[in-house]
């Protein structure tokens, strides 16, 4: 289950960083 903890840290702050962009 590790691999989902460190997918939805990264993927939040792929958010965070694409929250400028079009990104839905």
């Amino acid at each position: 289950m590790l691999e989902i903890l460190i997918f939805s840290f990264i993927w939040s702050k792929v958010i965070s960083e694409s929250d400028g962009k079009t990104l839905k």
